[in-house]
């Protein structure tokens, strides 16, 4: 979680989380968490970190509550979220059209490859998850 990016998604998370909770005046329940799951991390920032080569542009995000809490006389609230992101190695015909005219050749031979075996062969592809606990903390 000390990632840049991981950060950034927290905090975009957390603020579309308060904007929601304004709406409902701090009442969570009335929050549909799992629809705040457009907010999704990219780890596209360097091409040779291990988030990057397993994750990248993330599919999908899922946030649960675990603890909530809000105080009607400050309107601070705080929370524990259970976050759980999600990724797949799979290809769609952008990325087919994207790539397989890629320099070198081989790169574009071998995404070519991948997106038959996924399409024509029925090869699932990889799929990553990553999962955590966060603390946070807001004010309307």
């Amino acid at each position: 979680m000390n990632k840049p990016t991981t950060r950034n998604f927290l905090k975009n998370f957390g603020y579309v989380l308060n904007n929601k909770l304004k709406e409902t005046n701090g009442e969570i329940n009335n929050v549909q968490l799992f629809s705040l799951g457009d907010v999704r991390p990219i780890y596209n920032d360097n091409n040779y970190e291990g988030l990057r080569i397993m994750m990248n542009d993330t599919e999908y995000s899922s946030v649960f509550k675990q603890t909530y809490e809000y105080d009607s006389k400050t309107k601070g609230w705080q929370g524990t979220f259970y976050v759980e992101v999600f990724d797949h190695y799979g290809l769609d015909n952008d990325d087919l059209i994207k790539f397989r005219n890629s320099k070198p050749d081989h790169i574009g031979r071998g995404f070519v490859a991948w997106w038959l075996l996924q399409h024509h062969k029925g090869k699932k592809p990889f799929r990553t998850q990553m999962k955590f606990l966060v603390k946070l903390k807001g004010k309307l």
